[in-house]
């Protein structure tokens, strides 16, 4: 008696455990591989922040984030897509900013996620 004491609630857990799995394989809920974004355009972000001011795409940057020592030379190696004529890549505050090299104006921003895919 006591031995089916201790396994029909072990029964009990693996039958609802099993029934959970077979409603997240009907209804196509996704699996954690599954949700891995395969482009850079999901990575995208549309504001971001920089020494806890916000920005977002179009907005102008001070001037020393155009400096060297934020610039992205080896942006194939990071998943991100070629920079535009005329701008380069920047890393601030963990994430990507594409920056026009005349007077810093956001062009594209991409989570810094991306370097993971």
């Amino acid at each position: 008696m006591k031995t089916h004491q201790r396994i029909l609630p072990a029964i009990v857990l693996l039958a609802a455990c099993s029934a959970g799995l077979s409603y997240a394989e009907d209804n196509n809920v996704p699996h954690p591989a599954s949700q891995k974004p395969d482009n850079a355009q999901t990575y995208e972000i549309k504001q971001f922040f920089i020494e806890y001011q916000p920005y977002q795409v179009g907005d102008v940057l001070p001037t020393h984030f155009l400096e060297k020592q934020y610039q992205i030379t080896d942006w194939q190696k990071r998943h991100l897509p070629a920079p535009q004529s005329g701008a380069h890549w920047a890393y601030l505050n963990g994430n990507y900013i594409q920056l026009t090299e005349s007077e810093g104006k956001v062009v594209q921003a991409i989570s810094g996620d991306i370097y993971f895919r």
